[in-house]
């Protein structure tokens, strides 16, 4: 069985019908059985309005349904899976796990992980939910591409060009439409800015691999439609995978992502994982498209986005420290037990804390300084609420990554129990019996 899922904090009715024919294309095809899940994650009233519309499209349909899962029945879930796995914290898990009321990237990716090994799934199917699909025959669909690759050796697919003999753990793509980071108006300001702002997340690089990157991932370069020349499929170590429109195979029951509150990109540790380890990720051509909702058009999403976003800046210079120590170890192809990870990852933070925070002040005042540079009236105010909230920002880094190693300490007790405690979706076998 796969597990198709959109974790949503809006509206997405629209969003969601619309990869109903990805997978009846797929199921048609291969006799696959796929289960389409929404996870809620958003305000009582956008939970009002989805649960409406998705019970009136259920009644209707004829053929793939989609689940609709509150955030109270998600909530209860988990309450027992913690139980059961009788995991020391169980409390502050649950808050951790739950993250409700709060922007947590982490939190209900984390869920569907849970609740895919709770289901025995074979492999997780991701879409955002201000996506949509592009129906387009004339190439494969995301899901044909992801199912084609996860599981099966790099080495037995020759356009791979690998000999790598592990199994491939992800699989995507990326966007076409709006931009994947909300930073459009310092590019078109000066691309300067951009470049600036992006180099804080790699000090390590140069500043013309910056631009490529930039340039290939948030300009303008994804923003018309995909031209005939572009390769089928590549093999990358970097984050052009759009978790938005991905596929995870088992190592969704191995580690969990971030779980750090307010916070841009942490739900990229998987990547970044496999990265380290050596372990490139499957990227395929086929785009899905995407587009900015209302709700980021209004000054309190603005202050929120960037906040989040500083927050990421100085939460990747710990992540840095965290993976020049995996690779310390030799770790390579192998992939360490969560607790392992857990374990390095507190003795990095209790032995780099005073410098890795001194760091952080520095990322902050840089960033502040390219909001000031770019003269544009709602980033020097911006710049402004950065100097006054640092300190208040990095203690919300340091819990951040506090919960992570609880998380991650906690991962396999939790992933062993949930094959015993199915989760009770619409239809599902274990719904009839409750």
């Amino acid at each position: 069985m796969r597990l198709y899922t959109i974790p949503t904090n809006r509206v997405c009715y629209e969003q969601a019908v619309s990869y109903v024919e990805e997978i009846e294309e797929v199921k048609n095809n291969s006799g696959e059985t796929i289960e389409f899940l929404v996870l809620e994650n958003g305000s009582n009233q956008v939970e009002k309005v989805n649960g409406t519309y998705f019970k009136a499209y259920n009644e209707q349909a004829g053929g793939t349904k989609i689940h609709y899962l509150t955030k109270a029945v998600q909530r209860e879930w988990l309450e027992q899976l913690i139980k059961r796995a009788n995991c020391a914290d169980g409390e502050a898990l649950l808050e951790i796990l739950s993250s409700e009321n709060v922007i947590c990237y982490g939190a209900v990716l984390n869920k569907s992980f849970l609740i895919g090994a709770s289901l025995e799934a074979e492999s997780i199917h991701r879409r955002d939910s201000d996506t949509q699909l592009i129906s387009d025959r004339s190439k494969p669909f995301p899901l044909e591409y992801e199912i084609n690759f996860l599981g099966k050796s790099y080495r037995d697919f020759e356009e791979l060009h690998s000999g790598i003999e592990e199994p491939i753990y992800f699989v995507g793509g990326n966007y076409t439409g709006a931009w994947a980071g909300d930073f459009g108006e310092l590019y078109d300001k000066d691309p300067n800015l951009l470049y600036r702002h992006v180099g804080l997340n790699y000090p390590g690089r140069d500043f013309e691999a910056v631009k490529a990157l930039v340039d290939k991932r948030y300009g303008k370069v994804n923003s018309g439609p995909q031209t005939a020349d572009e390769d089928k499929v590549a093999l990358v170590m970097d984050r052009m995978i759009e978790l938005g429109n991905c596929a995870f195979s088992e190592v969704f029951k191995y580690y969990p992502v971030s779980p750090a509150k307010e916070m841009l990109a942490t739900d990229y540790f998987i990547h970044d994982l496999l990265f380290a380890l050596r372990l490139p990720n499957v990227y395929h051509s086929s785009r899905v498209f995407h587009g900015h909702t209302d709700e980021r058009k209004n000054d309190e999403w603005f202050h929120s986005y960037h906040l989040r976003s500083a927050r990421y800046k100085v939460y990747n210079r710990f992540m840095n420290r965290f993976f020049g120590e995996l690779n310390g170890i030799g770790a390579e192809r192998t992939l360490p037990k969560a607790k392992k990870l857990a374990a390095l990852m507190n003795d990095v933070y209790e032995h780099s804390r005073h410098e890795f925070i001194a760091e952080g002040r520095e990322v902050l005042a840089e960033l502040g300084s390219i909001f000031e540079d770019s003269e544009i009236p709602a980033y020097v105010g911006l710049s402004s609420i950065l100097r006054d909230s640092t300190e208040e920002l990095l203690l919300e880094i340091e819990e951040g990554i506090r919960d992570f190693i609880t998380l991650l300490d906690a991962w396999d007790a939790l992933i062993a129990a949930a094959p015993s405690l199915p989760f009770p979706y619409e239809g599902s076998k274990e719904a009839s019996r409750q």
